[in-house]
């Protein structure tokens, strides 16, 4: 709590001493919009679309490369509507305009039906879907994404909005998709792969602790939580597709953030000859050097690096060139680890970077094409000591790189028909060095040690395609079809996939679909056991049926009923009762199995609402609700719940915006506890070791888990800068919610870890 304290004096101090630097400038009274409009489905520019700020007499009208700009706009709020001829309207119900700032919104139209009679107008809600995605997904903005409570600038953490993403732990940003397991979902960024967005990324998933991405340079993410397209593959769970803004083309700017994930500084700015735009951005935690100073403790240490170049080629191609580098380090001793009670002296290191090229070309009237090339590296450098032994537990050197080509071709035919089909080849290049030391397991079983020195050297190849077709305005069906062929286990997989969208009136929209889903297992699984190559594959059927209701002008509904039924998955007679692809993203991995089998099977099932509703231009809320049971059967053929079965989810989300200089928001959390095994009391005690009571196995629970995140933004406007304060609470009302319980070899009890308390968040934002 200490470093927390003095974190957010140090933000109070900054924010003084930058509002002293600025404050004598003139406040502007009016600010700008800019942005482009573009075909939702050809990513082409549209000329002559009309943007009008409804209650104004100001508005624009697109240039041939789609821009648009409307100056000397008075501060505050104004519905916004975009028109063009053959494309739905497109209205936006409240555009904040602040005084002094350029604002920036991209805008995309989807064509209307060659023989609509009258207009169409799209209403856009803060939180809405992909505008030709029937099923499942949700899209989000680069506003709702930074005001969010308690998100601490993690998109991962954004996501827990929805009902399909399960509350496990703050302590962790893991994504928890229906039931499923952080290694089941997929993160692609501009269309560039990506295989972990996080700082201390856990051992085959998809989580870590804190979020890498700077989120002030996200535009906008895409989630699509199950039933996705074709176009995705080598998934079972969920896709994030998650798109960087371009950087300003007017002039040089600067944006500079002090807040819980450290100091951050972004420049962008114009290329040459109007070619372009460019952004640079960093990011880097300041705990270890307050450590030195104010002897807080044990401290992680972050940074980070961005770049983006977008490079207008010719009027039909564009080139994007986008580099993400991530650093963190967590070190202390033996000597620390007994001082502070800790089972474990830890010196654990991550760098990774992700660089990647992306070459868009517009074909006319007809499609575009989109090409990528990209490689993705990550090194592991992790040691753990045991200090009432005085001995190392563990050693793990790491490495990986995943080199991929992607094509990804959009043609539409007319208003009814559009094909979407491409290739993905992927080749992963990893290694493993890795050490563990005899010790007793904990079911209270000896482990002789283990040593593992591999390497993995395999590749994957697919083709996709996807058609859509519009039977009328109301009805449209999407069938797509996905082929991989892995060199691992050399099979060839063929994975069908529909939906099927129904208007059955104005308010109401009918969705179904589903389809197969295929995903390899994590390479140090497969390099730790030879016979792996003899395993099929893991596979999952997505059904889904649901329903969008707009239940008045200001009201609007989403509720979704699946079922994901799971095939193949990995087990092993090691360990009977586990699910080992929920089991191990720890610190320890994949190391313990001797064997492996592929006859694992599992389900989940559950209904998700998904409630908007405004009260006026100033109050809004959101309801969002799950309630599934996700479940699977073990090596001995018993059901049992999995590990993120929290069976009923909960979140509720207001904003309140008294005038366009404040800003208040609130989120409160609700999930029901996940299982858990209790520790064998008299084995623990005699040993002096956590060893868990194996007759038990999953029979109890960890508490329900609720938590209460405030956040009150206020602006200052100056003649060359905006300066932004915010305050956020993450749980504001102090609740004691379990990360974990452990065997504390000190006292020699079962001890609880505990999630985050109540925690001031004081955050610095500058932008000139």
């Amino acid at each position: 709590m200490r470093n927390f304290r003095i974190a957010g004096s140090l933000g109070l101090g900054v924010c003084a001493l930058l509002a002293l630097m600025i404050s004598s400038g003139r406040a502007e009274e009016t600010g700008i919009l800019r942005g482009r409009v573009l075909d939702a489905v050809l990513k082409k520019p549209i000329s002559n679309a009309k943007i009008v700020l409804e209650g104004t007499p100001l508005s624009a009208v697109t240039n041939d490369a789609g821009d648009y700009l409307i100056p000397a706009i008075p501060a505050g709020t104004y519905p916004l509507t975009v028109s063009a001829r053959g494309f739905k309207s497109y209205k936006i119900t409240e555009r904040l305009i602040l005084a002094g700032r350029v604002m920036v919104q991209n805008i995309e139209l989807v064509e209307t039906p060659y023989d609509a009679e009258e207009e169409i107008i799209v209403e856009a809600d803060a939180i809405t879907k992909k505008a030709e995605d029937p099923l499942s997904p949700f899209h989000l903005d680069h506003t709702e994404i930074n005001r969010m409570a308690g998100s601490i600038e993690d998109i991962s953490r954004v996501l827990n909005i929805f009902p399909s993403v399960s509350h496990v732990n703050e302590l962790f940003n893991d994504l928890i998709v229906r039931g499923g397991s952080p290694f089941e979902n997929g993160f692609y960024l501009d269309g560039i792969p990506v295989s972990n967005i996080n700082y201390f990324q856990r051992e085959g998933g998809s989580g870590g602790a804190l979020g890498i991405l700077n989120t002030d340079l996200i535009e906008n993410v895409d989630f699509s939580p199950g039933g996705f397209s074709a176009v995705y593959g080598d998934r079972l769970s969920s896709i994030v597709d998650i798109k960087f803004r371009q950087g300003r083309t007017d002039r040089v700017a600067g944006r500079a953030d002090l807040n819980i994930s450290g100091l951050g500084l972004s420049v962008e700015g114009p290329l040459p000859r109007g070619k372009g735009s460019w952004i640079l951005s960093g990011k880097r935690s300041y705990y270890d050097i307050l450590a030195g100073v104010f002897d807080i403790g044990v401290v992680p240490n972050l940074g980070n690096i961005h770049a983006k170049v977008d490079f207008r080629l010719t009027p039909w191609d564009r080139i994007t060139v986008l580099d993400i580098f991530g650093t963190c380090r967590l070190d202390y001793g033996i000597e620390i680890a007994v001082e502070k009670d800790m089972n474990y002296a830890i010196n654990a290191s991550t760098r990774q970077n992700t660089l990647g090229i992306v070459w868009q070309h517009v074909w006319g009237d007809r499609g575009y094409s989109e090409t990528s090339l990209s490689g993705s590296y990550v090194k592991n450098l992790d040691t753990l000591e045991d200090p009432f032994l005085n001995r190392e537990y563990l050693g793990r050197d790491e490495d990986e790189l995943t080199l991929t080509l992607r094509n990804v071709n959009v043609i539409r035919f007319n208003a009814r028909h559009k094909l979407e089909f491409g290739f993905e080849a992927r080749a992963v290049r990893a290694s493993f060095n890795n050490y563990f030391a005899p010790h007793v397991d904990r079911w209270g079983l000896e482990f002789p040690g283990l040593q593992i020195n591999g390497r993995f050297r395999e590749s994957l190849s697919g083709a996709f395609a996807s058609h859509r077709i519009g039977f009328s305005e109301n009805v449209s069906l999407v069938v797509g079809l996905r082929g991989d062929y892995f060199t691992f286990n050399r099979r060839l997989h063929v994975e069908p996939r529909a939906s099927l969208s129904w208007k059955a009136s104005r308010r109401l929209t009918l969705n179904f679909g589903g389809g197969l889903f295929r995903q390899t297992l994590y390479p140090l699984l497969l390099v730790r056991n030879p016979q792996s190559r003899s395993l099929k594959d893991p596979r999952a059927i997505h059904l889904i049926a649901g329903t969008d209701i707009r239940l008045s002008e200001s009201a609007k509904m989403t509720l979704e009923f699946y079922i994901k039924d799971y095939r193949n998955m990995p087990q092993t007679p090691d360990d009977p009762t586990l699910f080992i692809l929920d089991n191990n993203v720890a610190m320890t991995g994949y190391f313990q199995y001797n064997l492996l089998t592929d006859g694992g099977r599992a389900v989940s099932r559950g209904v998700e609402l998904f409630l908007q509703k405004k009260f006026g231009d100033r109050l809004s809320a959101v309801i969002s609700a799950s309630l599934f049971r996700a479940r699977y059967r073990d090596f001995n053929g018993v059901w049992r719940d999995r590990l993120y079965d929290n069976r009923i989810l909960l979140t509720l989300i207001g904003r309140y915006r008294p005038d366009d200089r404040w800003d208040i928001n609130l989120r409160w959390n609700f999930a029901g506890g996940i299982p858990c095994t209790p520790f064998d009391l008299e084995k623990s005690m005699a040993s002096n070791i956590g060893i868990f009571d194996r007759s038990k196995f999953f029979s109890e629970r960890y508490p329900d888990y609720h938590s209460l995140f405030i956040r009150v933004d206020r602006r200052f406007v100056f003649r060359a800068a905006v300066l932004s304060v915010y305050l956020s609470l993450i749980n504001a009302t102090n609740h004691k919610n379990i990360s974990r319980y452990y065997w504390n070899r000190t006292d020699k009890t079962v001890s609880a870890v505990n999630q985050a308390r109540r925690i001031p968040v004081f955050g610095v934002e500058l932008e000139f």
